[in-house]
């Protein structure tokens, strides 16, 4: 399975959405993930575009997940994370070079 496969299936796990994704990522980000109460790893995230065409009424981590559909700026104004913040304000150029 490729990266892309790959993150479409987080997607679809995650936010319930399928669609057509981008074979190479726009970009990555770096966080640090807790795997237990004294034990943290620091992991890179690839990103790639995913163009959603249909999402789910349910899925596995609806009951852990919230879900808003927002323009990108006013995503970047939501998340603690600087790098993930840059990636979203970065995404309009990113989709007007793809056209």
């Amino acid at each position: 399975m490729s990266d892309s496969d790959l993150a479409a299936r987080e997607a679809l796990e995650e936010a319930g959405v399928s669609g057509e994704i981008s074979a190479d990522p726009i970009g990555n980000f770096d966080y640090t993930k807790r795997l237990h109460l004294f034990s943290w790893v620091r992991c890179r995230v690839e990103v790639y575009l995913l163009h959603a065409d249909r999402q789910l009424l349910t899925w596995s981590e609806k009951e852990s997940r919230r879900c808003l559909w927002i323009e990108p700026q006013e995503a970047a104004k939501m998340v603690r994370e600087r790098q993930v913040a840059d990636l979203l304000r970065a995404l309009p150029r990113q989709l007007q070079q793809r056209d």
